[in-house]
This record gives C-alpha cells, sequence and structure tokens, in this order.
C-alpha cells in the first residue's frame, strides 16, 4: 500500500509541474511549483520512513485536500 501512496504524490508532483509549465503568470507558475516542491517532499518522507500504515493514506488526504484548495484559489484569480 505504501508504494502507491509513494506513486500517488509523485504524479502529482508531475501534475503540478506541468500546470506551472502552462502557467499564464510567473507568480501562478511559482504557485504551482511549490506545490510540486511539497509532493516530492512529501514522496519522499515516505520512501525514508517505511510508513506502511494509514498515517501515509491520511497524510496524502491532508496534502491532497491543501493542493485543491489552492486550486480552487487560484482558479477563482487570486495570485500569491
Amino acid at each position: 500500500m505504501a508504494r502507491d501512496t509513494i506513486q500517488e504524490c509523485y504524479r502529482r508532483a508531475a501534475e503540478a509541474r506541468r500546470t506551472a509549465d502552462g502557467a499564464s503568470t510567473p507568480s501562478e507558475s511559482a504557485d504551482f511549483l511549490e506545490i510540486e516542491r511539497r509532493w516530492l517532499f512529501l514522496a519522499r518522507s515516505y520512501e525514508m520512513s517505511g510508513d506502511e500504515g494509514s498515517d501515509a493514506r491520511s497524510g496524502v488526504q491532508a496534502e491532497r485536500s491543501a493542493v485543491e484548495d489552492h486550486r480552487r484559489y487560484l482558479v477563482s484569480g487570486h495570485t500569491r
């Protein structure tokens, strides 16, 4: 299960990078690069800890929620 969680983090990081690459402003790009950095940090943290329990899943769920909130914020026209 931990391997799936880690792969999901890397998938989300790649998605954030693609979004940053297609951003219309430098600020928007920077926001999505920060999201990518956080997903990568989370994935590497799980790899280092070897955490296979529910803590890993709940951590990903919390991070996913934060990313979705941030996306909604950006889509609404706000910048950093």
